[in-house]
């Protein structure tokens, strides 16, 4: 299992993250309760080391090209080929483009 932290290093993060919470952070309000996506996933203020801790660079992450494909289909990305563009085509729910086309 390739670790993609130290564990010595996420635990300072973390002390140091309760004293940013604390002395910087609280000081000021949000300008809502809480944050989502735009799927409705709740979001934290501030994401560090700790957040994925237990995350393993090979089985959750992995390299550009192999599964799980985090990191995108092609080995190269877009170093070896440019972007692709396509377009939408098809109006009102799917039944109606799937007869149009």
């Amino acid at each position: 299992m390739a670790k993609l932290f130290r564990s010595e290093s996420v635990r300072k993060i973390t002390e140091e993250k309760k004293t940013w919470l604390q002395d910087c952070y609280g000081k000021q309000k949000e300008l809502k309760p809480s944050f989502k996506t735009l799927s409705g996933i709740p979001m934290k203020a501030l994401y560090t080391p700790d957040d994925c801790a237990s995350m393993d660079y090979l089985s959750d992450l992995g390299f550009p090209g192999l599964e799980p494909f985090i990191r995108g289909v092609y080995p190269t990305m877009y170093r070896g080929r440019t972007w692709t563009q396509r377009q939408l085509a098809g109006y009102g729910p799917p039944e109606e483009t799937n007869k149009r086309y």
